[in-house]
């Protein structure tokens, strides 16, 4: 009996290669696909202002490539200067893009499903 036993190939190339992707440490949750200077014109963001602790939705209106400034328009009505790129950037996040039918700040209270009597259909037969 000539039993060699040769299957011992422990593969140790893979060891490494995961430890490479962190560049940025502390910001784990930081999108790399954000769209700066105009392509943020028309977008809707959320911009985080420290001052009132408070998120603020608004969309882009124009792009200020001299003073690397955004100006948002609020929903609220107000419009401000915002520095979302450069330098000191900040805290903001990109909002989905509102479906184009949605023009109108109406609420979709009016097309509910109207629940007509409970469908309780049991059979009863004796």
């Amino acid at each position: 009996g000539s039993g060699g036993n040769s299957g011992a190939s422990s593969s140790k190339g893979a060891q490494g290669a995961a430890a490479k992707s962190s560049c940025a440490a502390g910001a784990g949750d930081a999108p790399p696909e954000k769209p700066e200077g105009p392509a943020l014109v028309g977008r809707r963001v959320s911009v985080y202002w420290p001052g009132e602790r408070k998120w603020f939705t608004g969309r882009v209106k124009a792009y200020d490539p001299v003073a690397l400034e955004h100006c948002v328009m609020y929903d609220d009505g107000e419009e401000h200067q915002e520095c979302l790129t450069g330098l000191d950037p900040m805290e903001w996040k990109l909002l989905p893009a509102e479906p184009a039918a949605a023009t109108s700040s109406r609420t979709t209270a009016d097309h509910r499903p109207a629940a007509k009597g409970q469908s309780s259909t049991s059979p009863q037969r004796a």
